[in-house]
């Protein structure tokens, strides 16, 4: 009896989930003026596997619904918006590249809670500090593959280089990437971004490029935004129809920085007050006990 317990934890363990896509699109919000010139196909690159290892995909009961970044070894920021519902059960998989398929790099791990930006908010057309932290039920195995990317020292500037990952569409309508994509942009300043989105506050900001043909779409919401190793914004909307013609708004990672780490820190501080063994531990003892009892 005591091994077929400890086969059937080995089973939860170890059986591959089977994923499906479900991906959920950036907020579609209504720009304001004419686009700009340039109106291409969104667009992107296949990223070089697991050249980004802080890459996540935040999963809803099986379905791939959002990005996210590892920001240690057990937290994840994504989109508040993605994470929204509390009924759902959340995971996150991790040194994913090709997700249509088991790698033996992947890892997923159960989020044991959300925590949502307390000034999030969402109007019919305004976004505010969309962004979450997802703490995992375990601690990641680190490697070369899976690794966390850093928190901003500094805030995003005009014309800041980034690099945006993640599964999305390579056009409305059509079946999303399975494999990661990577794509070049850099950050406008809050006044040219307001001529598009007024609404805007210092919790979010722009990225455009003019000549690129690329922007984020369903599937890249939640995911990172990158500069040096350090995750600058959270992919948050876009305007309606994924138009590359217009810019593309994140949460400002450097913004919510001190929430961020307050919530890391309170939650571990909680955690080593108080730690409860897993359920295969108390098998494990449930049937020591039965076992040793009629001998007492």
């Amino acid at each position: 009896m005591v091994l077929l317990f400890a086969v059937l934890c080995a089973c939860a363990v170890a059986l591959e989930p089977d994923f499906k896509f479900d991906w959920t699109p950036p907020l579609e919000v209504i720009p304001h003026g004419p686009p700009r010139a340039h109106v291409r196909l969104v667009g992107g690159s296949e990223a070089v596997p697991h050249k980004y290892p802080y890459q996540a995909a935040v999963v809803r009961d099986l379905y791939f619904i959002c990005g996210g970044a590892l920001i240690s070894d057990q937290f994840v920021l994504t989109s508040a918006y993605c994470v929204r519902t509390s009924r759902s059960q959340y995971s996150v998989l991790l040194g994913g590249h090709n997700v249509s398929g088991w790698e033996e790099s992947h890892q997923n791990i159960y989020v044991e809670k959300v925590f949502l930006h307390p000034n999030y908010s969402l109007y019919e057309v305004e976004i505010s500090s969309d962004i979450a932290v997802l703490k995992l039920n375990t601690k990641i195995n680190m490697s070369s593959k899976v690794s966390p990317i850093d928190l901003p020292s500094n805030n995003v500037h005009l014309g800041m280089p980034l690099v945006i990952t993640g599964w999305g569409y390579s056009k409305r309508g059509v079946k999303p990437f399975s494999v990661l994509q990577e794509m070049s942009t850099s950050a406008i300043g809050q006044c040219q971004c307001k001529q598009t989105f007024p609404w805007l506050d210092s919790s979010m900001f722009c990225v455009y490029v003019p000549e690129s043909p690329s922007t984020i779409c369903s599937g890249d919401s939640g995911g990172p935004a990158a500069y040096n190793n350090s995750v600058m914004g959270i992919a948050s909307f876009v305007s309606k129809g994924c138009l590359p013609a217009y810019p593309q708004g994140f949460t400002n990672v450097y913004e919510a920085k001190d929430w961020i780490e307050n919530v890391m820190e309170e939650s571990e501080r909680t955690a080593s007050g108080s730690s409860l063994p897993s359920p295969c531990t108390l098998l494990v003892l449930f049937l020591v006990l039965v076992l040793v009892y009629p001998f007492l």
